[in-house]
């Protein structure tokens, strides 16, 4: 993504992860909201499709929205962090390039949740996004896939525990004290996330309890969702 971003020659990036497919229309959807609104980033929303056919969307309520100012965009990432089907990915976005070059944000070398930790790191830098309330972006969900796998071959709580911690960190670090109020909508997203992808990857309740517990004992991530770091 980093390689992409840098070589890139337009005045928009998106992005579109190798398992997934999108609809004919999504990039055409998106530019149009962004052109009509001079926003930073329009989203869209998802379906996430099983390998047996099941499909579920993922449709906000929040239809043909603009947030506007940086505590209107910081709302609704609040929002959109504690909805049912968090809509936290990069792949869901279409941005502006100068936005991207104007923060100077890449993405870390995380095995996993680079994405969400990019997003969370560019929104300092926001300060007008516009909501396409269509699914048209289709998140398929497949056992053998790279999450999955994840789940089952490392342990996974522990992995968004490292990524929080650095997001947590650059908050701090760069004095965005006004945007750790997401951090503990965030890190009540992690723990949804470890058990969806845990228990999709066949893994028992009592073994992804035992990794939360184990990962996030004593670390900022588990400090946040309770509220103590505030």
């Amino acid at each position: 993504r980093n390689t992409g971003i840098d070589a890139s020659t337009g005045e928009f990036i998106g992005f579109v992860d190798a398992d997934d497919y999108i609809d004919s229309e999504m990039y055409y959807k998106l530019f149009n909201a962004i052109y009509e609104t001079n926003a930073d980033i329009a989203v869209a929303n998802y379906n996430q499709i099983y390998e047996d056919g099941t499909i579920k969307k993922s449709y906000s309520t929040m239809c043909g929205n603009i947030f506007q100012m940086q505590d209107e965009v910081l709302d609704y990432w609040i929002k959109v962090c504690a909805s049912v089907h968090p809509n936290n990915y990069v792949w869901s976005r279409l941005y502006k390039k100068e936005l991207l070059l104007k923060s100077g944000i890449k993405f870390e070398k995380f095995v996993h949740s680079a994405d969400t930790l990019f997003n969370f790191k560019l929104l300092p830098f926001v300060h007008k996004c516009v909501i396409v309330n269509e699914g048209l972006y289709n998140y398929v969900q497949r056992a053998g896939s790279g999450i999955h796998t994840i789940a089952v071959k490392k342990n996974i709580a522990e992995l968004y525990a490292d990524t929080f911690q650095v997001l947590a960190d650059y908050y701090i670090d760069n004095q965005y004290d006004n945007f750790r109020c997401v951090l503990p909508i965030h890190a009540y997203t992690r723990m949804k996330n470890v058990f969806f992808y845990s228990r999709l990857a066949g893994l028992s309740d009592e073994y992804i309890i035992s990794n939360l517990v184990e990962s996030w004992n004593d670390r900022d991530i588990f400090k946040y969702f309770l509220g103590e770091m505030l």
